[in-house]
């Protein structure tokens, strides 16, 4: 890195106003850790020879560190000097959203509707605004019309099966995750989801265990995705297999309260009481109040 960053220092020593090379060199200062230095090393930047392709990498700098007020008035600045930039509304809107100023997001993103009449991306954007409102109907409605922008979009299917998932519309839900299935099988959200939706509602076992098994495999390393296996592992009876996934999804995610009531369950599954216990307890102390906490509770009392 150090080395690096020597190596920018001699093309700025060349060229001073060069704007990529100080912005290279920001983005090294942040691995580092200099935060400040990098912001003033941004801040240099914006005087060179691109100063909007400096404050939208500013604009990134900041939502990266979660100063989303800094990250919207980097964006402001920018479309004051270039305003005919269609990024610079789509990242004032994304600005927004994880402020959670979602009446200014919604404007945002109903210019760019405006402006970008035939991308699926700010119909897309305006649902899910309407989703964290709330508002499941419209969230619902501007990602179906993302679709008919372009029926392959996958994050407005993927979308659609989350909205329909937390509606309780386990039918709709499914069949917008196999829809996007159908166009890219590897999609792992989907293919987590859809094997958790099939085991419960009951059916195609066997093809949830089998997405959840290629969920897996290509992310392993995730414990909310591996309690998806285990989960379907201990509705097909494979208490065993449900006992290891779930305790490997312990183990990447240990403050996780639901994963250690899972694990409780299938371990009292197979006769383990004592380590059932354990497991039990040790969800209900990371949390008295998780969603199955009192199923928990009742478990304990019944080993």
């Amino acid at each position: 890195m150090a080395r690096a960053l020597e190596q920018y220092k001699l093309v700025l020593k060349d060229n001073p106003k060069n704007s990529s090379a100080m912005i290279a060199i920001a983005i090294l200062l942040e691995h580092e850790g200099k935060i400040d230095e990098a912001v003033r090393q941004y801040e240099t930047a914006i005087k060179g020879k691109k100063p909007v392709m400096a404050l939208l990498a500013l604009n990134r700098f900041y939502m990266r560190n979660k100063q989303f007020d800094n990250a919207i008035t980097a964006v402001k600045r920018a479309k004051e000097i270039d305003p005919k930039i269609p990024q610079i509304p789509y990242l004032l809107g994304i600005a927004y959203t994880a402020k959670g100023d979602l009446a200014n997001a919604i404007k945002v993103f109903e210019q760019l509707v405006v402006l970008s009449p035939k991308s699926p991306v700010p119909y897309y954007r305006l649902g899910s605004v309407y989703l964290l409102k709330g508002d499941n109907a419209k969230s619902i409605s501007f990602m179906k019309q993302a679709l008919e922008r372009n029926p392959k979009y996958v994050p407005a299917m993927m979308g659609l099966g989350v909205i329909y998932e937390a509606s309780g519309d386990s039918n709709n839900a499914i069949k917008s995750y196999e829809r996007l299935l159908s166009i890219t099988d590897n999609y792992v959200p989907a293919l987590n989801n859809l094997a958790w939706l099939y085991v419960e509602e009951g059916k195609n076992l066997d093809k949830a265990l089998s997405h959840a098994k290629k969920a897996v495999s290509i992310v392993p390393d995730d414990g909310q995705i591996m309690d998806t296996l285990g989960w379907v592992y201990l509705k097909r009876k494979q208490y065993s297999d449900a006992v290891k996934s779930f305790q490997d999804a312990v183990k990447m995610t240990p403050k996780h309260p639901t994963l250690h009531y899972h694990l409780g369950l299938a371990l009292s599954k197979t006769g383990d009481i004592t380590s059932a216990k354990k497991a039990l307890e040790a969800s209900l102390k990371l949390s008295s109040k998780f969603p199955e906490a009192e199923k928990a509770k009742k478990l304990l009392k019944e080993l």
